[in-house]
């Protein structure tokens, strides 16, 4: 039995998943196996992965969503450590090997994830984030619902035994596109997450990414806080910092691509459920200056 068990989820990605095989099969650490899971995809995926029929598990699913196939790659796997990696994403060489040297030294650690270089279509660099590391290591799922916190999914490694207590991908999710969020909000309720503060995934911006379905991703949103922090009658203070929080997000996103009338209506969402963020007016006040004024 290999120590880790990569699981990999695609769908209609015969353009992108060849990098993503290619990347893990150049890891310096190597004692793992490649499940790729095809969640009924209609292109030439089966075809091109033909080439790897020696070096992955290949297992197909009508289509589902993502939250589905990644369960279905987890349940077919027994390994002691479970990655993720999406297939358009790809790993740096070192992804694993430094991964593993945490985890196995720490046993108080269930889940190691990693920075990571935002990359466009063309293949060109975009950004790399620069997150407030106070907020990433320990039991985070507080900063996880408020949103000053975020676990990405391609750069994740799991302690399985840890991941049986919490439960599978919640599949009410599947095509909403905030299944990854909810799990880690549960993993690390929980469990302590350890960051390595090293970007050792390349990231794909994709114009047709499931982040980009905007309605989507505020009803799955919606549906996790609501999971977590149901309405009650009266003052929800934490409640209402959360909902703000999305509407935030979701508002600066608009405005960094350059949307400033669906920025500020988002930016006015936000306001309505917590206005005293400072940072927030900051970043309203730019967008009207930088946009909106002559």
């Amino acid at each position: 039995m290999k120590k880790i068990s990569v699981i990999i989820p695609t769908y209609n990605s015969a353009d992108y998943i060849e990098k993503s095989i290619n990347s893990v099969l150049a890891q310096t650490y190597h004692d793992y196996e490649i499940v790729v899971i095809d969640d009924g995809s209609t292109d030439d995926t089966k075809k091109v992965l033909e080439k790897y029929q020696d070096k992955i598990i290949y297992l197909y699913q009508e289509n589902q969503g993502v939250a589905i196939a990644r369960n279905t790659g987890i349940l077919n796997t027994s390994s002691e450590y479970i990655a993720l990696l999406d297939s358009d994403d790809e790993w740096l060489p070192q992804k694993l090997e430094m991964q593993m040297e945490i985890i196995e030294e720490r046993k108080d650690i269930c889940l190691v994830h990693t920075n990571d270089i935002r990359v466009s279509e063309e293949g060109t660099f975009l950004y790399i984030d620069e997150p407030k590391i106070k907020y990433l290591s320990g039991k985070i799922s507080k900063y996880l619902l408020l949103r000053k916190a975020a676990v990405k999914t391609s750069t994740v490694l799991l302690r399985r035994k840890c991941l049986d207590k919490v439960g599978l991908f919640d599949t009410f999710l599947s095509k909403l596109g905030v299944e990854d969020r909810d799990l880690w909000i549960r993993f690390t309720k929980y469990f302590n997450a350890y960051y390595i503060d090293k970007p050792l995934v390349k990231y794909l911006v994709r114009s047709d990414s499931m982040s980009q379905h905007k309605e989507k991703m505020i009803k799955g949103r919606y549906y996790v806080i609501n999971k977590y922090y149901p309405e009650k009658k009266g003052l929800n203070f934490q409640r209402s910092k959360m909902l703000s929080a999305i509407h935030y997000e979701i508002a600066d996103s608009l405005s960094w691509k350059g949307f400033p009338r669906e920025a500020l209506l988002e930016y006015w969402k936000a306001c309505k459920f917590y206005p005293f963020n400072l940072p927030m007016i900051k970043n309203i006040v730019k967008t009207i200056v930088k946009y909106l004024l002559p």
